[in-house]
């Protein structure tokens, strides 16, 4: 009996979970990957479609209503190029 007990726990029979093996380490990481890439590109579509709508309020001549978009764009998106652009089109 105590010999069937080791070889049971040796093989890890007894565990809840079974053991990672490399290949679901290489799969969790790369779904990591991608999750975290899908994230970054909504945050960057978001972004864009601010900036698109401040640029449109602008072009249209909604100056005060580009001015309010701009300025809440500016303090969300600060250090993007897209920022830099916006601060432009404040200053015109």
């Amino acid at each position: 009996m105590k010999i069937k007990c080791k070889i049971l726990r040796k093989y890890n029979i007894f565990s809840k979970r079974p053991k990672l093996t490399f290949l679901n380490s290489v799969i969790f990481a790369l779904s990591s990957l991608l999750f975290a890439l899908n994230s970054l590109l909504i945050a960057q579509e978001k972004e864009n479609s601010e900036f698109k709508l401040a640029v449109g309020l602008y072009n249209d001549g909604m100056y005060d209503l580009a001015a309010e978009q701009f300025k809440n764009f500016i303090n969300a998106y600060q250090n993007t190029s897209n920022g830099i652009e916006a601060r432009f089109y404040l200053g015109n």
